[in-house]
């Protein structure tokens, strides 16, 4: 645990880098497949704080001696500091998910060289689209079917 990250008790996964990629295969899709633009993992962290919390609080109640625990100033402090955890980690969330979208979009049109982000998130709501490789396959059906009404034929 990093003493500037404190709240984060996992690792995170790192990145696929251009050299670890297949030279074979669209580095995108490997992207993908790697994980790199799935859902962001402090969401799930921030649950686990809760539910480590209850435990945690449940434990002290059991073994506290006096009438009411909830009034303790410890039942407190230990609620005060998974909350504190939590809090951090959604904000980690927020962040981590909006640069994940935003670096996605860029490698979306980086890749095809035509921007079409806006009509393909229509698109995935009206189909209930789920994941980043679907999103890429709509995509480039968009972008085949932008083509062709335009008269070119080449597709990447």
């Amino acid at each position: 645990m990093s003493r500037y990250y404190w709240w984060r008790r996992n690792p995170l996964r790192p990145k696929l880098k251009r050299s670890q990629a297949n030279k074979l295969k669209p580095f995108i899709l490997q992207q993908i497949e790697h994980g790199d633009f799935d859902y962001s993992d402090y969401e799930r962290q921030a649950k686990e704080e809760l539910a480590m919390c209850k435990k945690e609080l449940q434990a002290f109640c059991k073994a506290y001696q006096g009438t009411n625990p909830e009034q303790d100033s410890r039942y407190l402090h230990i609620e005060r500091g998974y909350r504190k955890r939590y809090n951090k980690l959604m904000e980690d969330f927020y962040w981590d998910e909006g640069n994940r979208l935003v670096d996605f979009k860029l490698a979306l049109v980086k890749h095809f060289e035509i921007d079409v982000w806006d009509e393909c998130v229509a698109e995935a709501f009206k189909q209930d689209t789920d994941g980043a490789k679907s999103f890429f396959y709509l995509y480039s059906r968009l972008i085949k079917n932008k083509k062709e009404q335009h008269g070119k034929v080449s597709i990447n």
